[in-house]
């Protein structure tokens, strides 16, 4: 029986990792940003898809309603009233365009933080493993500020 507990404070003593346990971290990293990036570009096609549908719906409506076909064409009045409905569907782009910055900067910073975990969980390289998971904490934080803030 003591010989068990010493091959055991052996094993949880050493600090290098086992090479099987590293290339299991790998490819479990490996296999979470293959799916990960595939939910990162199966979004992004959505809504692109998305967005089409609804901005050729709402030109069709829109450039029907001001009279814009073969025959007639728009007054002036007609023409200064379409710009501020312009300038909100630039502002709700923006916003979607940083939310996805925001979803993106979360991803990297998870991917940082597993990294820097592997890294050092098996001694290949552990001060470097521990600023890589304190930079992915500080991506993931800046990635959740806009929502802390406004708790």
């Amino acid at each position: 029986m003591r010989k068990v507990f010493e091959t055991l404070r052996k094993i949880l003593h050493d600090r290098r990792g086992s090479p099987i346990t590293e290339e299991a971290l790998l490819i479990g990293l490996a296999i979470v940003i293959f799916t990960g990036i595939l939910m990162l570009v199966s979004s992004i096609r959505k809504f692109m898809e998305d967005q089409y549908q609804k901005f050729s719906e709402q030109f069709s409506q829109t450039i029907m309603a001001y009279g814009f076909n073969e025959t007639n064409i728009p007054d002036l009045g007609t023409y200064l009233k379409s710009w501020p409905a312009l300038l909100e569907k630039m502002l709700s782009w923006l916003k979607i365009i940083f939310n996805y910055l925001v979803y993106a900067t979360m991803f990297i910073g998870g991917i940082m933080i597993l990294w820097g975990a592997i890294e050092w969980a098996t001694g290949y390289n552990e001060l470097s493993g521990k600023k890589t998971i304190v930079r992915g904490i500080v991506l993931v934080t800046l990635a959740l500020a806009p929502i802390l803030v406004n708790l």
